[in-house]
């Protein structure tokens, strides 16, 4: 990798996890590391748990809807 240049997906916009998680990764290149930490933020305790509890509320929301369309359309 020592010609080619890191970036970060174009649809990253952000990494969010604890700090301690964030240390512990292991990188094949150390470059991708220094491109995607401005792209982290810190994340601890309750703030996680809220955060993980949108998620999975997002995602049912997103499953029912999906699968009320697929009811109505008779598929």
């Amino acid at each position: 990798m020592d010609s080619e240049q890191v970036s970060a997906p174009p649809a990253l916009r952000s990494i969010g996890g604890e700090e301690e998680w964030w240390e512990s990764l292991e990188w094949d290149d150390p470059h991708t590391k220094t491109t995607l930490q401005p792209l982290f933020f810190r994340i601890q305790g309750l703030l996680w748990n809220e955060i993980e509890f949108l998620i999975s509320t997002a995602l049912h929301i997103h499953r029912v809807k999906s699968y009320r369309r697929v009811a109505l359309s008779g598929a």
